[in-house]
């Protein structure tokens, strides 16, 4: 009488593991929905995030502008050597804060990039998901 009973309760066991782990198990529809819209605001973020390294950028070419045009006068004045060559420091420094503004616009667009590639994988993934359990539930079925 013993050993039947556990085999019952061994069997009952086998079958609530079995069917916990043939049923797939993904994400919940929270849970997915919370991926995605943390995604989209990725991508909302980094498309801020060009925007602003765009301005940054107009500010650096206009300081480029300026810094030229200092260099210009003061050649023109005849100004003295310590002028020019602080003019000419400006000029370059103006130079390699362009340099960094492309570059910004460069990994900003890299970002939003990814984070857009993000959303179409989460996006696919709820499919599949969906895909899944639409076929799980019709092989149960059957």
């Amino acid at each position: 009488m013993k050993s039947i009973i556990l085999l019952t309760l061994s069997t009952l066991f086998s079958a609530v593991a079995f069917a916990q782990t043939s049923s797939p198990a993904g994400p919940t529809k929270v849970d997915e929905k919370v991926n995605l819209v943390a995604a989209k605001t990725e991508v909302a973020s980094a498309k801020a995030e060009v925007t602003t390294s765009k301005t940054n950028l107009t500010a650096a070419e206009s300081e480029l502008a300026a810094a030229q045009a200092t260099l210009d006068a003061a050649i023109a004045q005849k100004a003295d050597k310590v002028t020019i060559a602080a003019a000419k420091a400006n000029l370059a420094t103006a130079k390699e804060d362009v340099k960094a503004a492309r570059k910004n616009i460069k990994v900003a667009r890299e970002v939003r990039l990814t984070a857009k590639e993000e959303v179409k994988d989460i996006k696919k993934e709820i499919r599949q998901t969906k895909h899944d359990m639409v076929k799980h539930h019709a092989t149960r079925v059957r």
